[in-house]
């Protein structure tokens, strides 16, 4: 009989350590909730340190009913979700309260999904994470993503998201820079371009002013074979090759002219095209011809 006393007696002294602590840890509740609306930090402190000590699910859903409260929609949303997949009487008979405070959290948040190398290690908002980031819960705001590479070197973005939205991005492959980073393509200078108009220029006036010379030499030779005609000649019997002689001469004329002014023309384009440098070149270069 005496071992079956014992036996009484042990579980007797168990059950009253239980209710003690279930007396104690009621009561630690009630001095939390009594709290809230006067000063809902302290409350909050309560309730997580009840949680830390009793792992109660009743304790960790009113942490979470007061970070809603006090806009800390982020953790409210993680620990209204750890509570509702607790099994529990309280969270029976509450479930629905809660879930009602977690749809109200999640419409204040907004959602981020950042991609890119997997594994690689990033910061959000000042909180470590590696990729990829699927479903994570933002408060709306401005949003600054930095990703370190193996090699130290790090790539920031930061966006704007508002509250519902759903926000994408994704950090390029080391070595790979996004549009947004890549500095615009600056063409180099072509030395050889600056001078192709000047070159041109004078290619052209030089030949106009060379076949004006020539017409006017051709149209000069048909005068003087006009004019050297044998003494009784009719003038209908030269008058084509005197005309022609007059047209040769005169396009010959303003052939030379257009030619020497456009030759002109080009070599000061020639001297002023590129930079001081090119220019003082070519001027140095020009100085050494006479004309």
């Amino acid at each position: 009989m005496k071992p079956q006393r014992w036996l009484i007696a042990l579980a007797l002294t168990c059950a009253s350590t239980v209710l003690a602590q279930d007396a104690d840890v009621e009561q630690r509740l009630r001095e939390a909730i009594a709290l809230r609306g006067r000063d809902d930090e302290r409350a909050l402190e309560l309730f997580r340190e009840i949680y830390a000590d009793t792992n109660d699910p009743r304790a960790l859903g009113q942490q979470a009913l007061a970070e809603a409260h006090l806009g800390r929609h982020v953790d409210a949303v993680r620990n209204l979700r750890a509570t509702l997949a607790l099994e529990h009487e309280w969270v029976e008979r509450t479930a629905e309260q809660l879930r009602v405070v977690l749809e109200s959290s999640l419409g204040e948040l907004a959602t981020l999904n950042v991609s890119g190398p997997t594994g690689l290690a990033v910061r959000i908002v000042d909180e470590a994470a590696t990729l990829p980031v699927v479903d994570r819960l933002v408060l709306p705001g401005t949003i600054t993503i930095v990703a370190t590479y193996a090699d130290g070197t790090t790539h920031e973005q930061t966006i704007e998201v508002e509250a519902g939205e759903t926000a994408r991005v994704d950090v390029p492959v080391p070595g790979i820079r996004d549009d947004d980073d890549t500095p615009e393509e600056i063409e180099p200078p072509d030395e050889g371009r600056s001078i192709v108009g000047p070159a041109i220029g004078l290619s052209l006036g030089g030949a106009m002013a060379v076949g004006g010379v020539v017409m006017l030499a051709i149209g000069n030779a048909f005068i003087n074979d006009v004019e050297g005609s044998e003494r009784g000649t009719l003038w209908a019997d030269v008058r084509d090759k005197g005309q022609r002689g007059e047209t040769l001469t005169l396009v010959g004329f303003i052939g030379m002219g257009v030619g020497v002014a456009l030759a002109t023309a080009s070599l000061l384009w020639l001297v002023m095209a590129g930079d001081d440098d090119e220019r003082t070149e070519r001027a140095r270069w020009l100085g050494h011809f006479r004309f």
